[in-house]
């Protein structure tokens, strides 16, 4: 090393090299060795940031946990603690890992916890702080104390946490935080308030909440000289909530960083799609332009940046994104912005026309129109008389290629006859993929993770991160914003969140009970139909239909775009099928059409579950040998009917499991299951039996159906006998 350039310099060479990069590390152990100059700058470095997850556990399960592997290198080289200065702790999998591990206390006691500068707590779904040991909690509130602490990253912990951090903190991430009192965390006094400069927020659920708590006089973070504020929507109603926040660091705010959530991007207040209709029916609001909030008290407020995924689409398939941003940009009365920043993301794999030929395509026309308006709006010096700068950044996310040079052309002649043309600074981000590259793997077989994503901050393998969302529950309310807001957090969740929202369609008409006569709610069948036909890709994640047309009066009858929808579906994946109609329904009221979508979907050869109510027992006859579970409730009294031709199967029909009730004819509905004329059915290898008894004529149906079975193979049964049978003898 040449002896005339001194120490410092040298070592200022190592802070260009990032630890958390595979080859940066590698190059800082090297570095580490060749020179005793480099030793302790690349120690500074590598041990700066202590991260304790546990991802690899999940393809090695004999590896020692995060915490034991802490402690062990502690213990070895003690020397480590002093270097630490950022700790995360990721705890994010569907089982935590942290509330077992009670190595990580031991291991982060050994540390300086006094000198941490940076701490990160993210914790997952379904974790609850009660649920730590003592212990955890304990070394937790240490770190939180640390008279050095400048930033801290918190996810799906108590916002009283905040109550113990010292007022030396100065950025704060909030994400998905509870903002309820927490009578176990007890404030500690403080010689000076806590002051947040910048302040990052989302939440899927409770950003109303969060927000209430921040601007709270009674809590301990003041929020009126922040600096910098970013939002991120998720949910419908958080557009309502930021002018409160706004209010409360108005004199103080320069920067103000938002990204709008998709749903709330509507052009007109018409109900969603299917999937989310009870979500939308209980949180919508009537007037979109509601969403639309006013920056006009934020004096101090310098730069406007809004994050826009223009061919993200809703629920509904409409893409309204840029829309929703130049209207807003528009509704803002007054402004002293100098600068305002859109981050433009396009992912154009399943937009509709071609932005290689624009002419005439109605999608890509409305988003330079789009463009324009938002273009006229910046350059209006009544609404903004100090903006200096329009900054475009445009970044294309389309895995299949590069659409870049095409996106830059149809920015800049969007923009081309705005009034101040020179106020537009255009640029590209690199081409980001959807996914990316393979890592190969290492000589000895180990190598690293395939497809990974980077999550704030946290690397995890793509097959747990799809782990992670198959968890959820595509029927829970609360499930489905999570996965909602997975969706859009990163593209490794896009597809595996898909494939759980899609994968079920629901068709039924519950609102329309409720609605007045005359009323321009779209019926089941168009909304469906307007899904598939917006995103055609829905239709390749379809594995369970429903359809329910239980009211007295049927609307199955009359929808004839249910046929229509359902032919665009891939019917041949179809798992599952329910239909259940009303009492007064009848099959010989059906219209043709959709008669034979319903045997389409039963010919399906991956359908293995079936369920039936007020139906025909002849639609059986059509059914795929596939079929391992049927559930058959008070059966259509017309058995045989022409348009139901039985299907040329190449072996029977073979259940494991059967449920059975019929109120007035199950006598009917057993003989003519057991009848071999009527249809090739084999019960000698059920497992499971359930049959509801609904008068004494019942009762010998189930000794003809335990007939039927395999002696060997019935492990279950279920009998509900009738009521007035079951009285206590004289």
């Amino acid at each position: 090393m040449p002896g005339n350039v001194p120490p410092e310099i040298l070592s200022r060479f190592v802070l260009h090299l990032d630890p958390d990069d595979e080859d940066g590390l590698e190059a800082l152990k090297t570095l580490a060795i060749t020179s005793s100059v480099f030793l302790q700058p690349c120690r500074s470095v590598i041990f700066h940031h202590i991260k304790l997850d546990d991802w690899r556990n999940h393809t090695n399960m004999n590896a020692p946990s995060p915490g034991e592997k802490l402690l062990n290198l502690v213990n070895s080289s003690p020397w480590v603690a002093k270097y630490v200065k950022k700790i995360s702790i990721f705890d994010v999998l569907y089982a935590s890992w942290l509330s077992n591990d009670l190595k990580v206390a031991q291991a982060l006691n050994k540390l300086n916890l006094e000198q941490i500068e940076h701490f990160v707590l993210h914790r997952g779904y379904r974790t609850k702080w009660l649920m730590l040991p003592a212990e955890i909690k304990a070394v937790i509130m240490k770190v939180l104390q640390s008279p050095a602490l400048v930033n801290l990253s918190v996810r799906r912990t108590p916002m009283a946490l905040l109550g113990i951090v010292q007022p030396t903190l100065k950025h704060l991430e909030l994400l998905e935080t509870v903002a309820n009192s927490d009578e176990y965390i007890k404030p500690v006094p403080r010689d000076s308030p806590l002051v947040i400069r910048t302040l990052h927020i989302q939440h899927a659920h409770d950003l109303s909440g969060n927000i209430q708590w921040l601007v709270d006089r009674a809590n301990p973070v003041k929020v009126d000289a922040l600096e910098k504020l970013s939002l991120v929507a998720t949910n419908d109603e958080d557009c309502r909530h930021i002018p409160m926040l706004l209010e409360a660091c108005k004199t103080s705010l320069k920067t103000f960083e938002f990204e709008p959530f998709a749903q709330v991007c509507q052009s007109s207040p018409e109900p969603s799609s299917l999937t989310h209709q009870y979500y939308l029916l209980t949180q919508r609001a009537a007037n979109p332009r509601s969403h639309f909030f006013d920056i006009a008290a934020c004096t101090a407020l310098d730069t406007l940046s809004v994050t826009v995924g223009v061919a993200v689409a809703n629920f509904e398939g409409d893409r309204n994104c840029l829309e929703w941003t130049s209207n807003f940009i528009s509704s803002i009365s007054k402004s002293n912005l100098t600068r305002i920043h859109l981050l433009l993301e396009w992912d154009l794999s399943d937009a509709p026309g071609d932005i290689e030929n624009t002419t005439d395509s109605r999608f890509f026309n409305g988003l330079a129109h789009y463009l324009r308006i938002l273009g006229i709006a910046a350059c209006n010096s009544q609404k903004y008389p100090c903006i200096r700068s329009l900054d475009v950044e445009i970044k294309s996310t389309n895995p299949v290629h590069d659409d870049t040079p095409h996106i830059i052309r149809l920015v800049n002649r969007s923009f081309e006859r705005i009034p101040r043309p020179d106020l537009v600074k255009l640029s590209a981000l690199p081409h980001e993929t959807a996914l990316p590259p393979q890592t190969t793997a290492t000589s000895d077989g180990g190598g690293l993770p395939p497809q990974r994503s980077t999550i704030m901050g946290s690397i995890f393998p793509l097959e747990i991160l799809s782990r992670v969302v198959h968890s959820l529950s595509e029927d829970e309310d609360e499930d489905i914003q999570t996965l909602r807001t997975l969706a859009i957090t990163s593209s490794a969740f896009l597809q595996p969140c898909r494939s759980i929202i899609f994968h079920h369609i629901r068709l039924n008409d519950f609102r329309q009970s409720r609605l007045q006569p005359g009323s321009n709610d779209r019926s089941p069948g168009e909304k469906i139909l307007n899904l598939v036909n917006s995103s055609p890709w829905v239709a390749k994640y379809v594995k369970k239909i429903t359809i329910q047309d239980a009211f007295y009066t049927s609307w199955l009858d009359n929808d004839l775009k249910v046929a229509e929808a359902l032919n665009k579906l891939e019917l041949q994946q179809i798992q599952c099928f329910v239909l259940h109609r009303g009492h007064m329904s009848s099959w010989s009221r059906l219209a043709p059409e959709i008669k034979a979508v319903i045997v389409r979907i039963c010919q399906s050869p991956a359908l293995i579950r079936l369920n039936l109510i007020r139906i025909p027992l002849s639609l059986l006859g059509a059914v795929s040998p596939t079929l391992e579970h049927l559930e058959v409730l008070d059966t259509d009294k017309d058995s045989n009917i022409e348009e139901i031709k039985p299907a040329s199967r190449g072996q029977c029909l073979s259940l494991r499991t059967l449920c059975i009730r019929d109120f007035h004819a199950l006598n009917e509905a057993v003989k003519w299951l057991t009848n071999g004329a009527n249809i090739d059915l084999r019960l000698n290898a059920l497992e499971e039996l359930e049959v509801f008894a609904d008068n004494e004529g019942h009762h010998s149906c189930a000794e003809v159906l335990l007939e039927a079975c395999g002696k060997q193979s019935l492990k279950t049964f279920t009998f509900s006998p009738y009521g007035a049978m079951c009285q206590s003898l004289p």
